[in-house]
């Protein structure tokens, strides 16, 4: 994730050529980054609730990440309002984190099942009206939606 990051802020700044951040292996690494870190996010989750969920505790964890969560999206929104990040791999690890408590001690075939339906919404259902400002951090839209994380 450092290292994706550093590239990323090098180009943003000019710092390198730009036409890195469009490379389809820049992207697939960034992509490739991003689920491993989601899915040692959700690694973790299974971890701390392997011998029973501490509600509170769960909690905490996600306010902790929401807050840093929020966080990025102010500042990004005072710094860069036209393209700030209102949806990035912590909103997500937050959001993610709460829908998975129920799942917990679900049986294996149901999270099966729900994964592969979260995964596969975005290929089968996206909508104009999911383009609209207030529904872009869905994924479901017909256009990139502007912003610097997605």
């Amino acid at each position: 994730m450092f290292a994706y990051h550093i590239v990323w802020n090098l180009g943003f700044f000019r710092l390198v050529a730009r036409i890195i951040l469009g490379n389809p292996n820049f992207h697939a690494f960034g992509h490739a980054v991003a689920a491993a870190f989601v899915g040692l996010a959700g690694v973790c989750i299974a971890l701390a609730a392997r011998d029973g969920l501490r509600l509170g505790s769960a909690l905490r964890r996600v306010g902790v990440i929401a807050l840093a969560a929020a966080a990025i999206s102010a500042t990004t929104y005072v710094s860069i309002s036209e393209s700030f990040i209102f949806f990035d791999i912590l909103h997500l690890i937050a959001l993610a984190s709460l829908c998975a408590l129920p799942f917990l001690f679900a049986p294996a075939w149901l999270v099966a099942i729900v994964a592969a339906s979260s995964l596969g919404l975005p290929i089968l259902v996206f909508a104009p009206v999911f383009d609209d400002p207030i529904w872009q951090w869905i994924g479901l839209g017909t256009i990139m939606p502007r912003t610097n994380a997605w």
